[in-house]
């Protein structure tokens, strides 16, 4: 199977939406202003958003969320960019390689977990 590259533009709202969700830190209306603009100008819809976050994004930051997913102590700032981004390629390439009943537990964990973190928040500015 051929795996394809994401562009810089997706790149960048990978990491923006790892960092306005799974920070452990809130996260001010301005910083969701600034993830809904760059969603519109991608012209993404809500369904490749919440795509992206439940298969991609969350499986490579939610560990950061230790109350929602591992056990983790004290607050983090900050992702490293080039580490997010190659975590989620690999996340990408994985799913190219498996069927998809392969990640359906994951998949429901990731969309329980969207929903207490006021995923709509963000929907609502589009």
């Amino acid at each position: 199977m051929e795996e394809t590259m994401a562009s810089e533009q997706e790149e960048k709202i990978w990491f923006a939406l790892a960092e306005l969700f799974f920070l452990d830190s809130e996260q001010p209306q301005s910083s969701f202003q600034h993830v809904a603009d760059l969603i519109k100008t991608a012209g993404w819809d809500r369904l490749k958003i919440r795509t992206t976050l439940v298969t991609l994004v969350a499986p490579a930051a939610a560990a950061n969320l230790g109350y929602l997913a591992y056990p983790v102590i004290g607050e983090w700032g900050g992702f490293d960019r080039a580490a997010m981004i190659a975590r989620i390629q690999r996340i990408a390439a994985n799913r190219v390689r498996r069927p998809p009943w392969y990640f359906f537990l994951s998949d429901r964990f990731y969309t329980r977990m969207l929903r207490k973190l006021d995923i709509e928040r963000l929907l609502a500015l589009l």
